[in-house]
Order: C-alpha cells, then sequence, then structure tokens
C-alpha cells in the first residue's frame, strides 16, 4: 500500500441484512456468509463486501500477478482474460463473472460436482 493508507480491518461475516458485493454487484442474501474490508486510503473511507467466491477471485488475482492492490475492473478484466475469452456465455456480464458457474470452476472457486446446470 502506499503512504496514503491509514488502516484497513477485513473480517467474515454473516449477512443479518441485504448487502450489495463491491466486485459482482449482485445481492449478498441474508444468511450468506461475505466479506467486508474496511478501510481508510487516500482519504477516503471505504466499506466494502464480497461474496466469498468474489474475495477468492481477488485473493487469486493479486496472488498471481504479485499486487498487494487491486480495482475491481482490473479484476474482471484479468477474469476475462483466463477465461471468458475462452469460451461462450450468456450469463457473463461484466461486473458478474464471478457468479458464473465456468468462471468458478476454472478458478478453482467450486469443484466440478458443484457447477449449476
Amino acid at each position: 500500500m502506499g503512504c496514503d493508507y491509514v488502516f484497513g480491518k477485513a473480517n467474515h461475516h454473516t449477512a443479518k441484512k441485504e448487502h450489495k458485493c463491491d466486485l459482482c454487484g449482485e445481492t449478498i442474501n441474508i444468511g450468506e456468509k461475505y466479506y467486508r474490508y474496511v478501510s481508510l486510503y487516500d482519504g477516503r473511507f471505504y466499506d466494502n463486501k464480497y461474496h466469498e467466491e468474489c474475495i477468492t477471485a481477488i485473493n487469486k488475482y493479486c496472488k498471481e500477478l504479485d499486487y498487494d492492490e487491486y480495482t475491481e475492473d482490473n479484476v474482471n478484466d484479468w477474469i476475462y482474460g483466463k477465461v471468458c475469452d475462452n469460451h461462450e456465455c450468456d450469463y457473463c456480464p461484466y461486473n458478474m463473472r464471478t457468479r458464473c458457474g465456468q468462471v468458478k470452476l476454472e478458478l478453482g472457486l467450486i469443484h466440478n460436482s458443484e457447477v449449476a446446470e
């Protein structure tokens, strides 16, 4: 992180109300486990929430590219290059790729038996 990074706190939670995932934009439903990251960076306060598979995709992106920072756009572009460019899928709008069964499978976010038909 740069010198403008003040603090950050990350925790796993179980949703007591609906939230919106900051990576895919879909709803995190009541009772669903999610990852919350609260930080102060460059004078701005952030309170991001992610589905478990979305934060896993972010972590894989950072690890593979040896980055310690990311943007949602960069993660989605990386997913497209790794997976979406190689298969036809009507479900994968730009920001919702981590919700696609093929993406989940190829990134190791789920096992083959979990892919929805």
